[in-house]
Order: structure tokens, then sequence, then C-alpha cells
């Protein structure tokens, strides 16, 4: 008889030992408390382990391990909660700040994996515990494609040592790619490194926190497509930092608020030219982009990117204080500024003649003709 689902509930943890290893669906209900903070973890793991599918009752799981990562997921696994405000995650005061919630590692392609309906809570907010609370890390020879990470809460801000969710790729190649990224709330912002083609951070994510809100640090040689789309935030540091080839920025509302790290709303770098293999193509198109008076930034802040096309914006600089709503470095080329863009103060600093304006009227000569 086949087996397609079973509860792991109030009355204790359950032995999967006997159970077929190609078990549907595994439901698991909370048992946990402020006085046992392993009962949890154990029927999780053990669900891990006996299925493909995990269900999350409502309630409070109480979570704490001295391990590296209280679950570590290493083929495609769907880990769904029952939904923002209705399945917590409380992680202990006291776990290391070098143990990630989820650490996704794998030797092998792993397709089709999923974590989402999850609010993730410390047991007192106010200092760090863990690290990442989704890591991934695939070993050589693996790579995490065609998944989903979505309908998140994360930690009030600082309330982990590293970031909501983190990708290193420290072996090369592609390891993590054409995934989606979506209506979540980020306090502590993703960080992304040796990021592959087609990674969709939206819609409908919003940043807050301290932290830098969406990190591209760099994309592997030969990826041309990454998309920050639909999303909202108000971070005291930089927003989006998106560092590669063919980044796309379009329909976001972003917002720097006052105080804080981090001199710019949004950050372009193109990074090192690949001799035109891609020849860049980046655009930021249709967002509203504000650093306030007082914040200190840059509205957008354009980098060493070439045939970048930026139109139907409002950018709007900190420029009562110094700061341009559009800035572009000298390190650029064709970076082609529509006429239909609007700006606060018509701050734009283009380090010389990097800039082309298109959509003149006839007898127009400038971007503010």
């Amino acid at each position: 008889m086949q087996i397609d689902s079973i509860n792991i509930n109030s009355n204790g943890a359950i032995s999967l030992a006997a159970i077929k290893a190609d078990l549907d669906s595994i439901t698991v209900n909370p048992k946990g408390s402020v006085s046992d903070w392993d009962t949890d973890v154990t029927n999780i793991r053990a669900a891990i382990t006996g299925a493909e599918n995990i269900r999350l009752g409502a309630g409070n799981f109480y979570l704490n391990t001295t391990d590296s990562e209280i679950f570590n997921l290493t083929t495609a696994k769907k880990i769904i909660g029952s939904g923002m405000g209705q399945t917590y995650f409380i992680l202990k005061d006291g776990i290391s700040t070098s143990t990630d919630v989820f650490k996704i590692t794998s030797s092998t392609e792993v397709r089709d994996l999923e974590i989402s309906g999850i609010t993730f809570q410390a047991q007192t907010t106010g200092s760090a515990r863990c690290r990442h609370i989704v890591n991934i890390v695939p070993n050589a020879g693996g790579r995490l494609v065609f998944s989903r990470f979505r309908n998140m809460v994360f930690p009030a801000a600082g309330d982990i040592n590293g970031s909501d969710i983190y990708h290193y790729n420290s072996v090369g190649g592609y390891r993590f790619g054409n995934s989606q990224i979506d209506h979540n709330y980020f306090l502590n912002g993703i960080s992304l490194t040796g990021a592959a083609d087609d990674i969709n951070v939206g819609p409908l994510n919003h940043f807050g926190g301290n932290n830098i809100g969406c990190k591209l640090v760099s994309m592997i040689a030969g990826a041309a497509q990454f998309y920050f789309f639909q999303n909202s935030a108000q971070v005291s540091n930089i927003v989006f930092w998106g560092n590669g080839l063919g980044v796309r920025v379009f329909r976001n509302n972003l917002e720097k608020v006052v105080g804080g790290a981090g001199e710019i709303v949004v950050y372009l770098n193109g990074g090192p030219y690949d001799g035109g293999l891609y020849d860049y193509r980046a655009c930021v198109i249709e967002n509203n982009i504000t650093a306030p008076a007082g914040s200190l930034a840059h509205g957008l802040m354009v980098v060493g990117e070439k045939n970048t096309a930026i139109e139907r914006n409002y950018l709007g600089g900190d420029t009562g204080n110094g700061y341009a709503d559009l800035y572009i470095d000298t390190s650029c080329a064709n970076i082609r500024v529509s006429r239909n863009n609007q700006f606060s103060a018509n701050s734009v600093w283009d380090g010389g003649v990097k800039m082309k304006v298109y959509g003149l009227a006839a007898g127009e000569t400038g971007l503010f003709a």
C-alpha cells in the first residue's frame, strides 16, 4: 500500500525505519517548547530523510544544534510551511554564529528544490546567532537549478551573523542558477558570489535592515542574465549591488533611508570587459530609486558598464549634500540615458563624454534641453 502522508505531531517523534523510502509526503507538526529545543529538529531531520515533500504545520518549531547546520539538504526537497506568520522557526539563543539553518550541498545536480512559507525568528532579539538562514554551497560536480525560495520572513536585522540567502562559489563553474527568489521579507540581505545565469530576484520581495539588500558580488565567466525586478526596499545601506554582465533592474521601488552605511541606492558594475562576448547590455528601466535628504547617497551609480540602457526611471540622490541623481563613472562607455527619465534635481555626473542621450526632440541638444 502506498503511504501518501504521515504526521509527526505533539504525541512525539516517530521512527521512519519501517516506512517506504519513496514516501510521497510527510507532515510535521511542532512539538518543541522553550524547555525542549531538540524534538522539532529530530522530527524535521527524520522527515527530510524519509520523504521528498515535507509539510510543516502552523505553530512554533524550536530549533537548536551544535552541528555546522541545523538541516542539510543534498537532494531535491520541498520544505513548505503553512505560510508567513503561520509556521515559525524559533532559533535558540547561543547557536554558534558559524551554524547555518539550511545548508544545501551536493556533488550532483539538484533540481526543483523549494523552501517556502516559514517565518524565522530569534529566541531573543538584539544579538546574533546562526550564520546564514539558507547557505547554497554545492561541491565540485554539484549544482542547484530550477529551485525556489519564497514566502519567507527572515530574522530581524542583526539577529543572525550572515545573510538571509547566501551563495559562495568556491569551486568555479555553474553551481547556482535558473532559480527564483520571490515574495520574501529580507532583513539581513542576499549575497551571491560566482552566480550562474538566470537567477530571478523578484517579484514582490521587500528588503529592510542594515546590510546591503541584494548583493550580486560576481557572476561566473559566460553568465549573462540576472534579474532584479518588482521589489521594494527601505534599507540603511546600498539597496542593490549588481556586479556582472547583463544585469536587469526593472520596476522596483527602492529607497535608502537616512543613516547607515552605503553612499549609493543602486550600484551597477560591469566588471572586467570580456572582449565583447555579451557586450554587457545591462538595463535599469521603470524604477523609483531615491535617496532622500540626509541619506548621503547617490541615486544610481554606474561603473565599468558598456551599452547600458537607463530609461523611464525616477532617480533621486541626496543632491543637497553634494550627491547625484545619476552618477556615470569614467570607466563606462556608451551609457544610453533616455530623455524620459525623471530626476529629482537634474543632477547627473557623467564623467566626461561617456553618456549618450537618446529620445531627443527636434532642436534639442541635451538631457535637460
